[in-house]
């Protein structure tokens, strides 16, 4: 019978020590990892499970009847669930995405509330190498390179997949070994998304060519991994040996570094200042200002130029830029240029994460008119530990911040910096071991600064 190895669990980060949150969407697939991982919590393996199912608010009584099934496993198996429920389609509407993107930003938000919730460690999905295979299909017709090739990661951020060397077919025979019943999202038979498409069409008829299609492409993706890791931790490497304290880098010594690791090098210069979704495009036309007279410049996503300078070239955010102030009510959300800043209270003993999008404030002793803003003149901040606070201005010149930070936006009353998304907090409105209730304040939305999943 199926049972997660050692070797999968480690692949994950998982130790005996781990407490593990499963995303539980009541299909075979979720099903099958929520009783693999409660074996291996039993078997001692790791510390504990529990789990969490997304009511998307889509599909109505189908909906219903997928949480009732999950709420009524979960007992049956002695394992915690938090359902949590959602309106997508709202908002979808506001946000201006379509219901499948809506639908998948909305879900991992609500699987990390869940997470803190029951201050597990990371959030177990259940994406098997049937899903691997698909998604190195799509990244392949859309142009992918090596990143897009190496297709899902065992491990990204809080987010970990146990499932991926195994296939959908082992884990419906897993089940019914077991007896055990899942429930099937009628959606996955639409064949409007692509995904879809390329699930009920596209892998079917490639298998009439090879049946081991699956198997081949997932093969592909651990090898093209391992090439991407090893060619950039060798761009990481030469961005270090060519950048000076400002980012910028010397454009003689880029051109002498191979192509396949110079491109590598331009798209961790871009990263660093915290934009991501970096694309082919903008690496190749920042490479070509490696060729162009001195004071060429390229526009990047997010506000963003590539410029040439004095023989060295330079990542930086748009010259004036327009400053903007929102005000933020405590326990309700602010949209900004960035970003929306969802703000919530919690119980002080409430168990918090590390999340450079995410802020826990003592909300007792916050003051009044907080307001999310783009920085000026007179800002000061107390940083963690410090003996007392320093100009704003001070403390990014201290501690070498990023471009994309120092014009991003700061949390604040008056000149009083409370949080610098991406850094800290003030020691001023830290969690003590007296606070009472938490302003926890998350960041959804916005590609320009953020460190995005």
């Amino acid at each position: 019978m199926l049972r997660l190895g050692q070797e999968e669990l480690s692949r994950c980060g998982l130790t005996e020590k781990s407490r593990v949150l499963v995303g539980l969407s009541g299909g075979a697939d979720s099903v099958s990892l929520l009783l693999l991982l409660r074996e291996a919590a039993e078997e001692g393996r790791i510390a504990s499970v529990c789990a969490c199912h997304v009511n998307h608010g889509i599909r109505g009584e189908s909906a219903a009847r997928d949480e009732a099934f999950c709420g009524s496993l979960c007992a049956g198996l002695w394992v915690p669930i938090r359902v949590i429920r959602l309106e997508v389609p709202l908002f979808a509407a506001k946000r201006k995405l379509s219901v499948e993107t809506a639908a998948r930003i909305a879900r991992y938000g609500a699987l990390e509330e869940a997470r803190a919730f029951f201050g597990a460690d990371c959030v177990a999905v259940a994406h098997h190498a049937d899903d691997q295979a698909e998604t190195v299909l799509m990244h392949l017709l859309r142009g992918s390179g090596l990143r897009g090739l190496s297709g899902m990661a065992p491990v990204n951020g809080r987010i970990v997949r146990p499932l991926l060397g195994r296939t959908r077919a082992e884990l419906e025979e897993y089940l019914r070994e077991k007896s055990v019943g899942w429930v099937t999202d009628e959606t996955n038979l639409s064949r409007e998304h692509v995904r879809n498409r390329v699930r009920l069409e596209l892998m079917p008829l490639l298998r009439t060519f090879n049946p081991s299609v699956t198997e081949r492409l997932c093969a592909l993706a651990e090898l093209a991994g391992q090439d991407e890791r090893y060619l950039s931790e060798e761009a990481g490497r030469a961005l270090d040996e060519v950048s000076d304290e400002d980012g910028s880098v010397g454009i003689e010594a880029m051109r002498a570094l191979s192509e396949p690791v110079r491109s590598r090098v331009v798209i961790g210069m871009i990263e660093r200042q915290g934009l991501r979704d970096v694309n082919r495009a903008e690496t190749e036309r920042v490479e070509r200002l490696l060729s162009s007279p001195n004071g060429s410049r390229c526009d990047l996503h997010g506000g963003y130029i590539a410029c040439t300078d004095a023989g060295r070239l330079r990542v930086m955010a748009e010259a004036g830029a327009e400053a903007w102030e929102v005000t933020l009510v405590p326990g309700e959300k602010a949209k900004t240029p960035v970003g929306t800043f969802d703000s919530r209270f919690l119980a002080g003993n409430t168990p918090f994460g590390r999340d450079p999008r995410e802020a826990f404030l003592d909300a007792d002793r916050l003051p009044a008119g907080l307001s999310v803003r783009t920085r000026r003149a007179g800002d000061r901040f107390f940083p963690l530990g410090a003996p007392g606070e320093k100009s704003l201005s001070d403390y990014y010149t201290d501690r070498k911040a990023p471009l994309a930070v120092r014009s991003g936006p700061v949390l604040a009353a008056g000149n009083d910096v409370i949080w610098i998304p991406g850094m800290a907090v003030s020691d001023r409105w830290k969690i003590t071991d007296g606070t009472e209730t938490i302003l926890h304040i998350m960041i959804t939305g916005g590609k320009s600064w953020q460190d995005r999943d």
